[in-house]
């Protein structure tokens, strides 16, 4: 065989093989695997490090939340997630904000933060659903809102689009809410938040008594429904000393 005919047969073979290790490149990036489940507890991992006073129910939520994001390239409902606490805004916001990082990293994409307070009027209804798609829309894979206690009870309707629809906007995304829960009963019962079969019957009973006293249209029907799908999802943040908290800018 002649030189020139060897080097042709050889350029042949490389022009056949390139895409095929270019295809096989493409699908391994985006074939999830066991990896991208222990990268992500290895991250959360780091996360618990820098709050070391909250209770291990809390892990197992954002677990529950966020690991199946994990695992699943094409998650048709967003991965939603509640952080409430008692006067602990700081802690909250701040464990809220390193959640979201962390999921965004799954999608290479940036993060949102919003203020529910922005939502409280009565004027606002579906206005917290639009400036969410519009997060979105723009990049956003992760997003937090502030103070869900202070948004206009018939704003939180919007949720419905979150949880039931599984359009393509929402495809891989993540929205986390913080609240601040005003009761007396947690002054008086701290570990209530560490046992679920006591902690969910109480949020769900909180939330709404918060809800319908804050406007007659959300009737029983429309609360009940919300919540079937919110309780399961809250977790409480307890207090942790300034100096251990690791907070990202945004």
């Amino acid at each position: 065989m002649d030189l020139k005919r060897m080097i042709c047969i050889v350029l042949c073979i490389i022009s056949v093989a390139t895409p095929l290790v270019e295809c096989f490149s493409f699908s391994t990036i985006f074939n999830r695997s066991g990896r991208d489940q222990e990268v992500f507890i290895k991250e959360l991992d780091g996360i618990k490090k820098h709050f070391p006073h909250q209770h291990p129910f809390l892990w197992r939520l954002t677990q529950g939340a966020f690991l199946h994001h994990h695992s699943v390239n094409d998650n048709t409902e967003p991965a939603v997630f509640f952080l409430s606490h008692q006067h602990q805004r700081k802690t909250t916001e701040c464990l809220a904000i390193e959640l979201a990082i962390l999921y965004a990293h799954n999608c290479n994409r940036r993060i949102a933060v919003f203020d529910g307070k922005d939502f409280a009027d009565k004027d606002a209804k579906m206005r917290l659903k639009q400036v969410i798609d519009a997060a979105y829309a723009k990049g956003a894979c992760a997003i937090v809102v502030k103070d869900f206690d202070n948004i206009d009870p018939m704003s939180t309707l919007g949720l419905y689009y979150f949880f039931e629809n599984r359009i393509q906007s929402y495809h891989n995304k993540a929205i986390i809410f913080t609240m601040d829960l005003y009761d007396s009963m947690l002054d008086e019962q701290q570990d209530i938040a560490d046992y679920p079969l006591k902690w969910e019957p109480f949020v769900n009973d909180y939330l709404e008594d918060s809800l319908r006293s804050r406007s007659h249209a959300m009737n029983e029907d429309k609360t009940k429904a919300l919540l079937s799908r919110v309780t399961p999802l809250v977790g409480f943040v307890k207090p942790e000393s300034d100096c251990m908290l690791k907070c990202s800018k945004t």
